[in-house]
């Protein structure tokens, strides 16, 4: 019997309309705002990490590089309210373009060693250990 009233009432509740429509305005209002506090977080880490990372690609051959984290704005998702793009320039004077698009192996080499030391900073790793980490750099 209990199990038969609980049923029934999960039912009714479902069939409640305004309830429903309720809940969703209010957990929408929910994500909302911790969506925008993700977002905040977001772009206060992407500066950092972005000027950070370009710092220690100076010193790995890679001297007038700049790396730039983009947050392009997007529907709402899981994920927040923007997706988040990598962009380099390898050269002084380039545009920043999509890291996927324009870097070369060896620059993905750089790039990836670059953003491990800094993101090492910020963990509780006491030692990296790096096998061939040359691999794609060349001389």
């Amino acid at each position: 019997l209990a199990e038969i009233e609980e049923r029934l009432q999960s039912l009714q509740a479902a069939a409640d309309l305004d309830a429903l429509e309720h809940n969703v305005a209010h957990n929408f209002a929910e994500y909302q705002e911790a969506a925008h506090i993700l977002s905040a977080m977001r772009h206060q880490a992407a500066g950092r990490l972005s000027s950070e990372t370009t710092e220690h690609m100076q010193h790995l051959a890679m001297k007038g590089a700049r790396f730039d984290i983009v947050l392009l704005p997007s529907s709402p998702t899981a994920h927040g309210l923007e997706q988040v793009q990598f962009q380099v320039a390898a050269n002084k004077g380039n545009p920043p373009r999509p890291l996927n698009k324009v870097a070369s192996g060896g620059e993905l080499a750089r790039i990836s060693l670059a953003l491990q030391v800094v993101a090492s900073q910020y963990t509780q790793v006491p030692t990296l250990i790096f096998d061939e980490v040359d691999t794609g750099i060349g001389g």
